[in-house]
C-alpha cells in the first residue's frame, strides 16, 4: 500500500518560515463537540501548503466524512462536501482563473482540523468527521466559527451567509469516481521504485509523477475500464468489480505510476515486489496498466476465498478482503479501519459506474 505519508505528507516549501500557530476560537470548539469536526487535535501548526492539499492531509488523517465551508456553516442545511467533491470544485474554480493562478502555500491545519489561510488569519473549511454528525449539521442550524490570531480577540467573518442561499448542485458521479493527486514523500528509502524513470510506450497509460492520484483523467478512466475488463474476464460480479475499484481508488488513486516512498510497493494495487511476484509482476512489466489490474483482479478474489474460508461473509466480506489486501493475512495494519473509513462507503458509487459501463 502506498505509504500515508506518501499520499499526505508534505515538507514546508522551502524559502518560508514556519506558519504562525494559528487557533480556533471555543465557538468551534463547541461546533466540533457537537459533531462537526474531530474531538482529538489534529491541528498541524507546522504544516504549510496549498488548500487542496491541506484538504487531503486532514482527509487522509482522520477519515473525515466531508467538509462544510466555514462561512456557510451558519446557514440552514448547509452542504458538506465529500473531500473529493470540494477539492474538484476548488481545482474548477483556480482552472477558470487562468494559467496565471498560482496556488499559494499559504495553508496550514488548525485545531481539529480546520483549514486555516494563514495569510487572512480565517478558517476556511471545517471537517465533518462521522456520519451522525453530518446528518445533524445538514438538518439543523450550526452557529458559524468564530476565528482569532495570537494577539488578535475573536471575530467573526467579514460577511455574514445569505439565508437562504440555494446549496451547490449535486456533484455528478463521473466528478466523484477520480483520485486527487497526493502529497510527495519525505523521504525514498534504497528498495522504492519512487525515483525510477516513468517511461511508457506510446498510447499506454501513463501517470504525471509517481504521486497518488497523480494521472488525469483519461489515464484514470482508462485504468478503471482496465480493472472492470480483467474482473469481467475472471467472473467477477459488478459489485465485486466495484470493490476492486474502491481498493485502487484508496491504494493509487488510479495512477499505474504511483509508488511508494518506504516500501517497493507499487502501480495500481500497490503492491510490494514479493506479493507481485506470484500474480506474475515483475521488472519486465511493473508499470503495465494492465498486468497491474489483472494481478490486483486475482489478488482480490484470492483474498475474498481467504475471507470467506475465515467465516467473513455477508457484509463483513468487503470488509476483510480490503483488510486481507492491506495488512495480509495477520490482519494486524489497520485494514479493517481504513475499510470503513475509505473503501466501503465508495463500492455503491463504483457499482453504478461499472453498470453503466457495457
Amino acid at each position: 500500500m502506498l505509504d500515508r505519508e506518501d499520499v499526505t505528507g508534505r515538507d514546508p516549501a522551502p524559502g518560508l518560515d514556519a506558519p504562525p500557530t494559528v487557533k480556533v476560537t471555543e465557538d468551534l470548539a463547541r461546533v466540533a463537540a457537537a459533531g462537526l469536526a474531530p474531538a482529538a487535535d489534529v491541528g498541524r501548526s507546522e504544516f504549510r501548503g496549498t488548500v487542496v492539499e491541506a484538504i487531503q492531509d486532514v482527509a487522509q488523517r482522520t477519515g473525515s466524512v466531508g467538509f462544510v465551508s466555514a462561512g456557510l456553516a451558519g446557514q440552514e442545511r448547509p452542504r458538506v462536501l465529500e473531500p473529493q467533491e470540494l477539492v474538484a470544485a476548488i481545482e474548477r474554480a483556480e482552472s477558470s482563473l487562468g494559467p496565471a493562478a498560482e496556488r499559494r502555500p499559504v495553508y496550514t491545519i488548525g485545531e481539529g482540523g480546520a483549514i486555516v489561510n494563514t495569510v487572512t488569519g480565517r478558517t476556511e473549511y471545517v471537517p465533518v468527521h462521522t456520519e451522525a454528525g453530518k446528518a445533524d449539521l445538514e438538518k439543523a442550524h450550526v452557529a458559524a466559527p468564530v476565528v482569532g490570531t495570537p494577539g488578535e480577540g475573536a471575530r467573526a467573518p467579514d460577511a455574514a451567509p445569505l439565508q437562504g442561499a440555494q446549496p451547490p448542485p449535486a456533484v455528478p458521479i463521473d466528478e466523484r469516481i477520480y483520485a486527487p493527486r497526493g502529497g510527495a514523500p519525505r523521504e525514498v528509502a534504497r528498495h522504492s521504485h519512487y525515483n525510477d524513470p516513468i517511461q511508457h510506450p506510446d498510447g499506454e497509460p501513463s501517470g504525471i509523477s509517481r504521486r497518488y492520484g497523480d494521472a488525469d483523467r483519461d489515464t484514470q478512466r482508462r485504468c478503471m475500464d482496465l480493472v472492470i475488463e480483467k474482473g469481467r474476464e475472471r467472473g467477477m460480479s459488478d459489485h465485486e468489480i466495484a470493490l476492486t475499484l474502491a481498493i485502487t481508488r484508496v491504494e493509487s488513486g488510479f495512477n499505474p505510476d504511483a509508488a511508494a516512498g518506504s516500501t517497493s510497493a507499487s502501480g495500481l494495487g500497490q503492491f510490494i515486489d514479493r506479493t507481485g511476484r506470484p500474480y506474475g509482476l515483475d521488472a519486465g512489466n511493473r508499470w503495465n496498466a494492465g498486468a497491474q489490474a489483472d494481478a490486483l483482479v486475482r489478488h482480490t478474489q484470492d483474498n475474498m476465498a481467504l475471507a470467506r474460508s475465515r467465516g467473513h461473509g455477508g457484509a463483513d466480506l468487503d470488509r476483510y478482503t480490503y483488510a486481507y489486501h492491506h495488512d495480509g493475512p495477520s490482519l494486524a495494519y489497520g485494514g479493517l479501519a481504513l475499510a470503513d473509513r475509505h473503501v466501503v462507503p465508495r463500492i455503491a458509487m463504483y457499482e453504478e459506474y461499472v453498470r453503466n459501463h457495457r
